[in-house]
């Protein structure tokens, strides 16, 4: 009988990068060891600890005026209610806007086929970039409606 490892091998930063180049992405690797994965406009990242994935995370380049904060954090909970993964979250930058970013943990601790890390990688980034563009419907680009106050 096969060792549970045999049939799912670790899950390693080097096993994603090859899962990514097959998908046709090509990841940048960032001064922490993690992956960062430029999608235009969004960026992601799949965070790794000690070499072992751990947590996909996902930046939109909007922000949104302070002002509303209300409307934000409804979508936020609106978002985090209607859908399993990825979890929305808003936070306030540096330059006193709000942001939007995504984030799923990977259950990939007793290892993983390839295919398994595939459809979870392929889930992540769809669902992200289906999040993404939702929030971009709530919160319309003011300069493309001509709103540049």
């Amino acid at each position: 009988m096969p060792e549970p490892n045999d049939l799912t091998p670790p899950v390693t930063r080097d096993r994603i990068l090859s899962i990514l180049e097959d998908l046709g992405i090509s990841p940048m690797l960032d001064g922490e060891g993690d992956l960062a994965i430029s999608l235009f406009p969004y960026l992601f990242y799949i965070v790794t600890q000690n070499q072992h994935p751990i947590l996909g995370i996902g930046a939109a380049p909007r922000s949104v005026d302070m002002r509303y904060t209300e409307l934000a954090s409804e979508f936020v909970a609106s978002h985090n209610a209607d859908f399993y993964a990825p979890k929305m979250y808003s936070m306030v930058s540096d330059e006193g806007k709000i942001r939007f970013r995504l984030s799923h943990c990977f259950n990939w601790d007793a290892g993983a086929t390839d295919e398994q890390i595939s459809s979870e990688i392929d889930a992540f980034l769809r669902g992200s970039m289906d999040a993404f563009g939702r929030m971009e419907a709530a919160f319309p680009d003011p300069w493309a409606l001509g709103d540049e106050s």
